[in-house]
C-alpha cells in the first residue's frame, strides 16, 4: 500500500526514499525474507545505534506533524473485539504475555493487564518477530531498543530483557 501511495514499484523505494529524505537508516535494508517480501514487522536490519536515532528523531518532533503524531498515537483498536494477538497469545510458535495491549498506527498501546485498562500512547512499542523491541516511555520522557537476532516466534524475548532492567534504567532517568 505505501508503494502504490507513494507511486514507486516497491517497499524498497518507499524506503530509499524514506533514508534520503531523512538521513536514518542509512545502512538498514529489509531483506528477511526478500526483496519482494519485506516482512515490515520483522524484516529491517538495522543496528541499535540506528533504530536510537530514529526513536529520538521521532520523540524529538522531527518526523511527524503534530496532526500526523496524534494519528500515530491514537488507539486504534479500543472498539474493536480482537480475534488474535501475539501479544497475548504469541507468535510463530513462542510464547505471549498474556497482556492486553492495543494497536495504533505501526505501534502497540503497552498495558500490563490481562484487560487493557491504560492511558492510551503512555508507553509504546514495536517489537519485532525475531525478538528486537523498541520502545518509547513517554510518561517517563525516554526511548531504548534491545536489539536481538533472535529465530522467529522470540517477540517476548526482547521485552523481557528490557523489563529485566527496567528499574535501572527508570532509575537513571529520574536523575
Amino acid at each position: 500500500m505505501a508503494a502504490r501511495a507513494r507511486g514507486t514499484s516497491s517497499w524498497q523505494d518507499v524506503f530509499a526514499e524514506f533514508k534520503t529524505q531523512t538521513g536514518l537508516f542509512a545502512r538498514s535494508t529489509f531483506d528477511q525474507p526478500s526483496g519482494s517480501n519485506p516482512q515490515i514487522a520483522g524484516g529491517m536490519l538495522a543496528t541499535g545505534e540506528e533504530y536510537m536515532e530514529f526513536l529520538k528523531a521521532l520523540k524529538d518532533g522531527l518526523l511527524l506533524t503534530a496532526d500526523s503524531m496524534t494519528q500515530l498515537l491514537a488507539d486504534r483498536t479500543a472498539s474493536v473485539d480482537m480475534v488474535f494477538s501475539p501479544i497475548v497469545e504469541g507468535i510463530g510458535g513462542g510464547p505471549g504475555l498474556g497482556e492486553d495491549w492495543h494497536y495504533g498506527f505501526g505501534l502497540w498501546h503497552e498495558c500490563r493487564s490481562a484487560t487493557f485498562s491504560c492511558v492510551p500512547g503512555t508507553r509504546v512499542s514495536s517489537p519485532g518477530n525475531f525478538g528486537s523491541y523498541p520502545f518509547w516511555d513517554r510518561s517517563k520522557g525516554y526511548t531504548g531498543v534491545v536489539v536481538r537476532q533472535g529465530v522467529s516466534g522470540t517477540l517476548a524475548r526482547g521485552i523481557a530483557i528490557e523489563r529485566a532492567v527496567q528499574p535501572i534504567v527508570e532509575q537513571w532517568a529520574d536523575c
